[in-house]
Parts: C-alpha cells; sequence; structure tokens
C-alpha cells in the first residue's frame, strides 16, 4: 500500500519552503520523505491532484512491470509496441547478453587502439 504522507498541507508547506529557497533534499527530511517525492511535488506544480495522478501511474507502471517477469525484446534499441511483443526465452537473454559483452569488447580495443595512436608507447 502506498505511503499517505502527502496532503493538500504537506504540499503548500513544501511550496513555501520551496519559494524560500530551501534545497530539496533538507525539505525531504523535513517532511521525512524521499528526495524523489519532493522532486515529483515540484514537477505536477505543488497541486495535489496531480501529483496523486503521477503517483498512481508511477505504481500502476511499476506493478505492470513487477506482475510481468519476462523480458521483453527490442529490435534496433526501438521498443515493440504491445501487438508486436516477443517474449524471449532464456537462451535468448543469454545470446543477447553475449552480444552486448562482444560488442563491448570490440568497443574497448577500438578505444585501446585510438589510445596508443595518440600516446604511442617508447621503445
Amino acid at each position: 500500500m502506498r505511503n499517505r504522507k502527502i496532503t493538500v498541507p504537506v504540499i503548500n508547506g513544501i511550496k513555501q519552503m520551496f519559494n524560500a529557497g530551501t534545497k530539496q533534499k533538507y525539505i525531504a527530511k523535513a517532511y521525512n520523505v524521499s528526495l524523489a517525492t519532493i522532486q515529483n511535488v515540484k514537477k505536477t506544480g505543488f497541486d495535489y491532484d496531480s501529483y496523486n495522478n503521477l503517483v498512481n501511474k508511477q505504481l500502476n507502471r511499476w506493478k505492470l512491470n513487477k506482475s510481468n517477469n519476462t523480458v521483453k525484446a527490442t529490435k534496433n534499441n526501438e521498443t515493440l509496441t504491445t501487438t508486436e511483443i516477443n517474449y524471449i526465452t532464456q537462451d535468448a537473454k543469454t545470446d543477447f547478453i553475449l552480444e552486448k559483452i562482444a560488442k563491448l569488447e570490440s568497443n574497448t580495443n577500438w578505444l585501446v587502439d585510438r589510445i596508443m595512436r595518440i600516446f604511442p608507447e617508447d621503445k
């Protein structure tokens, strides 16, 4: 269940402290909430209803992701639409990770080569 610490008076107090120039981390400590909560309140323009909607959307997304433990495939760094989602097997996950490691190794080798050209070893 969601923590119900944020109320209209709390948001008004956060707004007053923010307008007075208080750092967000001190506001968070004063109200015993996370820095992310303060940032969300600010993001929603210090409006309780907007803040509530934002947090509910975030929680719904989190619940959806948590309930769906399978990894969704992506193609060319673009997330597939809901109708195009392909769930991949453990073998495919392993292949994906190995491919990323190989790409990382290739990029590292390229970077080392460039550094060696710029700063050649003394012989």
